[in-house]
């Protein structure tokens, strides 16, 4: 066999191999499609997501009367910023507040639930009648005619699996119920 023989030969088996596996690949079938994964919603019923957000919104009541408490780590977004900055405006102030402020009620929005229950809006009453506004040396600097019961209507998001307050706003001039 000359080195030609031989090249020819290699060239032709190389290209029937070639040609075999392209011939059994077009053979073989495709691999399933991955499935699109559904957005299911992150509560079972409206109820469960209305009493986790209320859960959330009774810890950031309670945690923000805590001298230490842990009030941001249930705010997201304006909220948030506007929480850090009016804790600043008090410290610059030198006053803070001291008392428990209480939950009245927790309404939630039943039209602003989102269809995927991963947001929604409430509205809120909390008493504020045993926080006092107090300065550096302990006294009693409360606004005279300050209300005891206060409107808040709050937006709330799901986010890491439990509700955060997106944004907290006072209803003025609104009366809570009971």
């Amino acid at each position: 066999m000359t080195m030609t023989t031989t090249l020819v030969r290699t060239g032709s088996a190389l290209a029937a191999a070639g040609l075999l596996v392209g011939m059994l690949s077009a053979c073989t079938p495709e691999a399933d499609p991955t499935p699109t994964p559904t957005k299911t919603a992150a509560f079972a019923t409206d109820e469960e997501a209305f009493a986790a957000a209320e859960e959330t919104y009774r810890a950031f009541i309670r945690e923000n009367s805590r001298v230490d408490g842990n009030e941001d780590a249930l705010l997201g977004g304006i909220a948030l910023e506007e929480h850090l900055k009016a804790e600043e405006q008090l410290k610059d102030a030198g006053v803070r507040g001291m008392g428990e402020a209480r939950v009245k009620s927790f309404v939630v929005v039943p039209s602003s639930l989102s269809t995927d229950r991963t947001s929604l809006t409430a509205e809120a009453c909390v008493d504020i009648s045993d926080v006092r506004v107090v300065d550096d040396s302990g006294e009693d600097v409360t606004p005279n005619g300050r209300p005891n019961i206060i409107a808040t209507r709050v937006e709330m998001e799901l986010s890491g699996g439990r509700f955060l307050i997106f944004k907290d706003l006072d209803r003025e001039n609104e009366e809570c119920a009971g």
